[in-house]
């Protein structure tokens, strides 16, 4: 069996696992164990599984453990990054007023705002997965601790994310429109818990009990796989905003141009401020983050105008290019672990 069918028979496994989590009958209604399975069900399998293969293939590209048991662990382990992007995909949809996410409707609009405490028990069937799976591991706490300093990092970035919108306007804040005040947004908000965190979690599974993850040794390898991943990271990133705003729509399924209408700070509208005329930059401030579609079509035109994609394009080439000098002058991590992920990266087209 492939790994990726393996990694995917056993999610029905994970569902017994997280039934097993809820209290005894007599304190919990059946209908209530009934409703949350079919959230979990709705929100977390679907998907390429992309962040939990990492966790998978960075485990058996460092460890020599090829026993059943230790395949198992891995796989065990990229379901629980998967719940943990569920749980914030779920959240993130409700304060992004999206409609769909992943070809289907999202979860609070099929049930409401009691989706914000359904995102608060993925959260949690996380660290129950992981208290029933690894608690024996060497390095347990360090996972756990993983899980929740990605968590805090992505609560930041979010609160950098709503900071560039006037809460009391609704009106963007376009002095904070800038590369430098994007770039720490989605660090914190995206890279470290999409492209750090699996691979940081693959690396500590597969270090050995003797292996102190104090030690220099470890600590630079870790150092090295955040630099690699937080420059992928970005690249992704910026790509998808390429992607929803330029690619056919009928290849798209998800919230297109919502970043507009909602006034999001973007690598489009940073990089349409630093190139547009004084009379672009009029109107770009004028319409950006007004719910209309006149306004959008006029933010959409000066994109055009101003031949972003052309821009991307050089940007694009410049920041593969340093992701290969990245990968070609690694000292502590094997090169495999991330160009498996920057293939599937560069294969993406919706």
């Amino acid at each position: 069996m492939e790994l990726h069918d393996q990694f995917v028979s056993i999610f029905s496994e994970i569902v017994e696992d997280v039934k097993g989590f809820f209290p005894p009958k007599k304190e919990f209604p059946k209908e209530a164990t009934n409703y949350l399975i079919k959230m979990v069900e709705h929100n977390v399998p679907d998907g390429k599984h992309i962040r939990g293969m990492i966790v998978v293939n960075t485990f058996l590209a460092l460890s020599d453990k090829r026993d059943p048991k230790s395949i198992r662990g891995a796989l065990l382990l990229g379901w629980c990054l998967e719940f943990y992007h569920a749980f914030r995909f779920v959240a993130d949809d409700v304060m992004d007023h999206s409609k769909t996410r992943r070809g289907r409707s999202c979860w609070h609009e099929l049930v409401g705002m009691i989706g914000i405490n359904d995102s608060f028990t993925l959260e949690g069937f996380v660290f129950q997965l992981l208290k029933k799976h690894f608690c024996k591991h060497p390095h347990y706490l360090e996972l756990v601790e993983f899980f929740l300093d990605s968590g805090f990092c992505s609560e930041l970035g979010r609160t950098l994310s709503q900071s560039t919108i006037d809460y009391q306007t609704k009106k963007p804040i376009f002095s904070k429109y800038n590369n430098d005040y994007f770039c720490k947004m989605i660090r914190l908000k995206s890279s470290i818990a999409s492209f750090y965190l699996p691979i940081a979690l693959g690396i500590t599974l597969a270090t050995g009990k003797a292996i102190d993850l104090d030690s220099l040794e470890h600590q630079e390898k870790l150092n090295e796989a955040k630099k690699v991943m937080l420059q992928l990271g970005e690249y992704y990133i910026i790509k998808d905003d390429i992607i929803k705003n330029f690619s056919d729509k009928k290849l798209l399924n998800d919230n297109i141009d919502q970043d507009i209408q909602m006034g999001k700070c973007s690598w489009l509208i940073v990089t349409a401020l630093k190139h547009s005329s004084e009379e672009q930059t009029q109107q770009l401030t004028k319409n950006y983050g007004k719910n209309n579609p006149k306004s959008l079509q006029i933010v959409k035109e000066i994109y055009q105008q101003l031949n972003l994609f052309q821009i991307y394009q050089d940007f694009e080439q410049k920041s593969l290019n340093s992701i290969v000098h990245s990968l070609d002058n690694l000292k502590y991590n094997p090169k495999e672990i991330f160009s498996i992920l920057l293939s599937q990266v560069l294969k993406r087209k919706n």
